[in-house]
């Protein structure tokens, strides 16, 4: 089944999950988010501390929670991500399988200056993250999202949560004009 699905991905602390609910009010889409329909699925949390124990497991768990509760009518913003920390805190590259099987219409890519990043982590988490670190692991996840889109010959774009929502709504009110089309 063929799911109108847009995925916004992005690092931990980008802001995913605001934009998201702003962007699905905008156009009428519902929200997920990858780690709410995994935890449905599961029914239990995902690791603690951003680190993930079982990155392959935990996406084919996510393509089956898409194909139970999404419709094929419906428009759906799904935020999730291209890369996770593995357990060793290690950067992992999220499968290419499980973009080709969730088979997004577009990809948005979330980004913000690391150190904005950094303070909204530390706000959230309670925690300290190394600031070389985040200008890392979101460099990788911007790369590995361009390398995903181009894969999967679907339009992408790159942006900030912060300044760029009428930019975005404009790049997914034409992807969905183009799909009427």
């Amino acid at each position: 089944m063929k799911h109108r699905i847009i995925f916004v991905g992005g690092i931990h602390g980008v802001s995913k999950s605001t934009f998201c609910k702003s962007m699905a009010s905008r156009i009428n889409a519902k929200y997920f988010s990858a780690s709410g329909l995994i935890m449905m699925a599961k029914k239990s949390e995902i690791a603690k501390g951003k680190r993930v124990e079982n990155i392959h497991m935990n996406q084919d768990i996510l393509v089956d929670a898409i194909n139970v509760n999404l419709n094929d009518r419906m428009l759906y913003i799904l935020d999730g991500h291209f890369c996770l920390i593995k357990e060793n805190g290690e950067i992992s590259k999220v499968p290419e399988q499980t973009y080709r099987s969730i088979s997004p219409m577009a990809l948005v890519v979330l980004r913000d200056e690391p150190h904005k990043i950094y303070a909204r982590l530390d706000k959230r988490d309670n925690k300290k993250y190394n600031l070389e670190f985040i200008r890392t692991f979101q460099e990788q996840e911007l790369n590995y999202a361009v390398f995903i889109a181009n894969s999967l010959d679907i339009p992408y774009i790159s942006c900030n949560p912060f300044t760029d929502h009428n930019h975005v709504h404009r790049f997914i009110s034409d992807i969905i004009e183009k799909e009427i089309i």
